[in-house]
Parts: structure tokens; sequence; C-alpha cells
């Protein structure tokens, strides 16, 4: 059982690391979809919206970052002889909640830069994700 225990502490560490990997990386990329609006011949205004748009997502990525860093550091200060049942429902549900938050925050950005977009503009982009989907199928 203690065998078990550990291993799913450890597997625990790495998905709370994958998350924060995840949260700093959606953060740098951002520019990808600065890089689109670009693409998309964004007006001065859509440009605007969007800035607005991406400072959010990059407070709300942070504060994600910093709520799996806080459960890392308190899986980690959890010694085996103390890890009981209780212990590892509670670390796995505030996982699922970072992960949760990590989602919305995500699909909640994607949507509202979507409904940015004009109807051409929606063509295009439609145009452009089906290519690069398309694209990866042949990898």
């Amino acid at each position: 059982m203690k065998k078990i225990i550990g291993i799913l502490l450890v597997l625990s560490f790495g998905w709370v690391a994958q998350v924060q990997a995840q949260s700093t990386a959606t953060v740098d990329s951002t520019p990808k979809l600065a890089e689109l609006a670009g693409r998309l011949n964004f007006t001065d205004r859509q440009k605007q919206q969007l800035d607005v748009i991406l400072k959010r997502y990059t407070e709300q990525a942070r504060a994600i970052k910093v709520k799996a860093q806080v459960l890392r550091s308190q899986m980690q200060a959890v010694t085996l002889s103390e890890l009981d049942k209780n212990k590892v429902e509670a670390f796995s549900t505030e996982s699922g909640k970072i992960a949760a938050d990590h989602t919305r925050a995500l699909l909640d950005t994607q949507r509202e830069f979507y409904r940015l977009l004009s109807a051409r503009q929606k063509a295009e982009y439609t145009r452009m994700r089906n290519e690069a989907i398309n694209k990866a199928k042949l990898n």
C-alpha cells in the first residue's frame, strides 16, 4: 500500500509540474494569438480588445501557476508516513481544481478571441485551422 501511495505521489508531482509548464508555456504563447490577429488583419479596435483578453488570461495563468506551485510544495512536504487516504484525496481534489481552472481560462480566452472575429475572419480562421489540422495528421 505504501508503494502505491508513493507512486501516486510521484505521479502527482509530475502532473503539477506539467500544469506549471503548461501555464508558463501558454502565457508565453500569447504572441501566437497576436500573430494570428495579424494574419487575420485585425482592426485597431480588435487589437485593443485582444490586448485586454490576453492580459486577463496572463493574469489568470500566473495565478494558476502559483496555485500549482503551492500544491506541489505541500505534496513535497508530506512524508510517506503522514500520507493517508484523506490527504491523497485532498491533493487529488485540489489538483483537479487547478486543472479545471487552467482549462477554463484557456478555453474562455479562445472563445473570446473567436467572438472578436468578423464573418470573413471566422471563415479565414476556420480555413487556417483546418489546414493546420490536416498538416498535423500527415506528420
